[in-house]
């Protein structure tokens, strides 16, 4: 069965106001997911996420990726977008673990119940140096229990 044409221009138009960011605002993700994955940035809203997050007692569920410097613009950059993420556990048990992440050499880390950070340090950027670090995650989530 074919659905119905319609105009994406007219559908976008008429539904600006949902689709302001946060889009998916009804957090539907976030109680839905058995892991959340996010890219360190540097905007309202990745703040506004992970205090949603927070909030849903879901931080054990989440793996944090630093982009490559060449994302990042450079390491200061890169500070810019670790400090953005760091203010959302300003009042939780990890803000302090957090504060004391090598922010350089970091690929990815998720955060533990007892207010430790995981985090996945390496000299390499390349793709598979990001996809080892997620494995190394999950493996300590999902086989070693750390929720």
């Amino acid at each position: 069965m074919l659905l119905a044409a319609f105009n994406f221009a007219q559908w976008i138009e008429r539904h600006a106001e949902l689709l302001k960011p946060p889009v998916g605002n009804k957090q539907v993700f976030i109680e839905a997911s058995d892991l959340i994955v996010m890219v360190v940035g540097v905007t309202e809203w990745l703040r506004w996420e992970l205090k949603q997050i927070v909030a849903r007692q879901r931080v054990g569920d989440l793996i944090l990726v630093l982009p490559p410097p060449q994302v990042a613009v450079d390491q200061a950059g890169l500070k810019q977008r670790w400090d953005n993420a760091v203010t959302s556990f300003a009042s939780t048990p990890w803000h302090d673990a957090l504060r004391d992440v090598p922010v350089v050499r970091t690929l990815a880390l998720s955060l533990r119940p007892d207010g430790t950070v995981l985090a996945v340090t390496g000299s390499g950027r390349l793709m598979q140096d990001y996809e080892t670090a997620t494995l190394v995650l999950l493996y300590a989530r999902f086989c070693q229990g750390q929720r």
